[in-house]
């Protein structure tokens, strides 16, 4: 990628952070990127684009660091371990950009666009969920719904903590993927 479409793209999300979205403005993303007005227009047509455009990335980085050692030839359980596990760890090594991405996800897009990115992804998660359902060991509910019972705990759990993360013990750790777990699967396959 690009130097200064980078210096871009992470001056505006430390501004988004800091200020969030409708307080940032470009006067402010040409200050803290040290690119110029015209070269930031060059690169993306406007604010709104940039916006999106650092979401894709965000989402991207994120989705890449989250699937990160995810084998389908392990078990259904050591695959939620290593989601989960990789999800703590990029809360933890990148909480700005998880805080940013949640304020980038409230911001209007296209819905068919914005399926076809996240299923694009995202699909090494989805194909983990769909094995699961189809071996009679996950809930047999829509994926988007199994996922967020199994994963969006984790997720809140950041959220709530924002910037003051305080790492999760080995033991927390456990805890939180067997109630990930048992949130997912049927009762008798636990």
């Amino acid at each position: 990628m690009d130097d200064k479409r980078c210096l871009i793209l992470d001056a505006t999300r430390q501004l988004i952070v800091n200020h969030g979205l409708h307080g940032t403005s470009m006067n402010m993303i040409v200050k803290a990127s040290g690119v110029p007005m015209g070269t930031i227009y060059r690169y993306f047509k406007d604010k709104e684009t940039l916006i999106n455009e650092l979401h894709r990335e965000l989402i991207g980085h994120i989705a890449k660091v989250i699937c990160k050692g995810l084998n389908e030839t392990e078990s259904l359980r050591q695959q939620l371990e290593q989601l989960i596990n990789n999800i703590i760890d990029c809360n933890e090594v990148y909480p700005d950009r998880f805080l940013t991405k949640a304020i980038l996800d409230m911001v209007p897009r296209p819905e068919d666009e914005e399926k076809a990115l996240l299923e694009k992804i995202f699909q090494p998660v989805l194909s983990f969920a769909l094995r699961g359902i189809e071996q009679g060991v996950f809930k047999p509910l829509p994926v988007d719904v199994l996922l967020s019972l199994g994963l969006g705990p984790v997720e809140w759990h950041f959220h709530v903590h924002k910037r003051n993360l305080h790492g999760l013990t080995p033991k927390q750790r456990a805890l939180f993927i067997q109630a990930c777990w048992d949130a997912m699967t049927l009762e008798d396959k636990r």
